[in-house]
């Protein structure tokens, strides 16, 4: 496993940044602060995840860094993918999308299959997400506690990403964990 410096760490930019209404299921329902994102309690949700994207495109040569908080449920997957994403299933199923299971695995171009990574989590656990766009790579964090590198992908330079996450079942809930913007 990958072994971060703190000065490294320290380069990552927190951006300011909203679930984004047009890019998210319509089985998921974005409080109006745009931080919080809940699975609707209807029977039509189905078995399966709904996906949101954030506002903030990862721009070239930079490195991101953003918190989500699951505060309601166990089944999420957080990380990051294009816009051409499908809403209505894990981002993360497809070749658009790279995340973090709830189950301590890493899935991408799979619903079901992944290499283990870091460690389960749910309810209240706080998921860091770090976006390397000078390297392309992205990796994890999970109550201040640094994983190693979860995806290395030369092509994550040559696309265009955003933050992404998804839960599976009614009630759901989790909400961005933003450093309020400046005037």
């Amino acid at each position: 496993m990958d072994k971060f410096t703190q000065e490294y760490l320290d380069s990552f930019y927190r951006p300011y940044f909203e679930w984004d209404p047009i890019f998210k299921s319509g089985n998921l329902e974005i409080d109006e602060d745009r931080h919080t994102c809940t699975c609707k309690n209807l029977i039509q949700t189905g078995n399966q995840f709904k996906s949101v994207l954030g506002t903030e495109k990862f721009e070239l040569g930079q490195k991101y860094y953003f918190e989500v908080q699951m505060t309601h449920g166990k089944n999420f997957k957080i990380g990051i993918a294009t816009r051409y994403s499908q809403m209505e299933q894990a981002f993360s199923d497809s070749i658009y999308g790279w995340a973090y299971y709830s189950g301590g695995q890493l899935r991408h171009n799979s619903g079901g299959d992944g290499a283990k990574y870091g460690e389960p989590y749910g309810q209240n656990a706080v998921i860091g997400v770090y976006v390397d766009m000078v390297v392309g790579r992205i990796f994890f964090s999970k109550d201040g506690r640094v994983f190693g590198s979860a995806f290395e992908e030369p092509k994550f330079l040559e696309m265009e990403l955003y933050p992404a996450c998804s839960c599976f079942n009614p009630g759901e809930q989790f909400q961005l964990k933003m450093l309020m913007p400046e005037d």
